[in-house]
């Protein structure tokens, strides 16, 4: 089994030397690289493609938001965790909508850390309650009109609404794959492709689309 290769992105040296200590102690993790703003993790994911950018909030030349940004854009399947001292930060919740697959705390425990970049390493998300609610706001102003249902809605396969049903009902890939007896990486293929769709760049996106345009409603409505 390969491991899950890991980029740091912080400006202080000495911080990136403690995350990369943390993480030597997992068999599953190996860290590929180091960079000291976003310019330079672009560069960087270029070069080493990693599986999981562990990426600071705030850094010279190019903060984590434009980075996150950037990065996505490019090599969506590339997990962005950030990695911040207050869940409220502003900058936190533009990175998410970004599409940073979620946050850890820099004071966190080195077990929830490792944790952490192996979930977000298998497609899932790692959004607090004050992102969230932030997140379904935003997006009040989706227009739930049927024609824009109805299309986007016929755009999604049987396969690809029954991962969506899973994933409103919080499942994890594994969970999602055991359900429909199909494998964790078919799973992360769906995903891209119902993300496509959707026009959203995570799970937590896809969810709150979803649950905005209730599409799993119109679902049940055709078959009536």
């Amino acid at each position: 089994m390969s491991k899950i290769k890991v980029l740091l992105v912080d400006d202080h040296r000495l911080f990136r030397e403690m995350l990369r200590q943390m993480l030597d102690v997992s068999e599953d993790i190996v860290v590929v690289g180091e960079a000291k703003d976003g310019l330079e993790a672009i560069y960087m994911c270029q070069k080493l493609l990693p599986d999981v950018v562990l990426m600071d909030v705030v850094m010279p030349s190019m903060d984590g938001v434009e980075a996150t940004l950037k990065i996505k854009s490019t090599y969506p399947n590339v997990a962005v965790l950030m990695l911040t001292m207050h869940e409220s930060d502003e900058h936190l919740f533009k990175a998410v909508r970004a599409g940073a697959s979620g946050y850890i705390s820099k004071d966190e425990e080195p077990d929830k850390v490792i944790e952490a970049v192996k979930l977000v390493s298998k497609g899932e998300d790692i959004i607090g309650s004050v992102i969230y609610r932030k997140m379904l706001n935003e997006l009040e102003h989706i227009d739930r009109a049927e024609g824009e249902r109805k299309l986007i809605f016929d755009s999604l396969t049987p396969r690809e609404i029954d991962i969506l049903e899973a994933l409103v009902e919080g499942k994890s890939n594994r969970e999602i794959a055991a359900k429909l007896f199909i494998s964790e990486k078919t799973i992360k293929n769906q995903l891209t492709n119902i993300f496509r769709k959707l026009h959203v760049n995570s799970r937590t996106k896809a969810i709150l689309k979803v649950i905005k345009l209730d599409l799993l409603n119109l679902s049940q409505e055709l078959e009536t």
